[in-house]
């Protein structure tokens, strides 16, 4: 995956969360088949844990089996024994093959998620108008819903984050901290008390989720 000046975005962080993961909802739509071949597997986003966060409340989060999250991270070992919190970890391990490809290039929630960009025959991203594509105008930070998104992805790419739109990143196009009503942006109203997540500078956070992506 290109490297992005937007690593800055890493600051990003959604604690102690008890909903959905941003990837809650997708998973049935790619293959759990892994390449042929030993060692780590490639990834497409890395999380960093809270220190409280446990193996298997990683697991539970973003609905992997142990063999997969092994698969991605072999340092845990065949029990997660090596698991230690506060490390970054792969969550979203390789997607072998898309198993639900879009036929006419309609993606996202213009048909509620009920069939992916990759390994489709119009581009690996689904871009915020709902249509198949690549480069940035699909698979940008902030304009990507779903598919090869870079950095990681998916992005908010209306400006709303928090539960109702399972926890999405907000980013700089619509600014980085999700307010306590579920708005992006960059204003003390945004990033002060409330704040759910991303650069949040008040006392008073809400808290949501047990890790906070680091994006590569």
């Amino acid at each position: 995956m290109a490297s992005r000046c937007f690593l800055v975005f890493s600051l990003l962080a959604i604690n102690n969360a008890v909903c959905s993961p941003l990837t809650d909802g997708l998973s049935f739509l790619y293959s759990r088949q892994a390449p042929s071949g030993g060692g780590a597997q490639p990834c497409r986003m890395n999380f960093t844990t809270d220190v409280w966060t446990g193996c298997d409340d990683l697991l539970a989060q973003f609905d992997l089996t142990l063999e997969e999250f092994m698969l991605a991270n072999p340092s845990i070992g065949e029990a997660c024994d090596g698991f230690k919190p506060g490390e970054t970890y792969c969550v979203a391990p390789y997607i072998d093959v898309a198993v639900n490809a879009t036929e006419d290039g309609t993606c996202g929630r213009e048909i509620d998620f009920s069939k992916t960009c990759i390994g489709s025959d119009f581009g690996d991203c689904c871009g915020a108008d709902g249509k198949c594509g690549s480069g940035e105008k699909f698979c940008g930070i902030g304009n990507c819903q779903e598919g090869a998104c870079l950095g990681g992805g998916p992005w908010s790419t209306d400006g709303r984050c928090g539960r109702s739109v399972n926890y999405v990143p907000c980013p700089p196009k619509f600014g980085l901290c999700c307010s306590k009503d579920g708005t992006c942006g960059n204003d003390t109203v945004s990033c002060g008390a409330g704040c759910q997540y991303g650069d949040c500078s008040g006392t008073e956070t809400t808290t949501w989720a047990s890790a906070k992506p680091s994006v590569t």
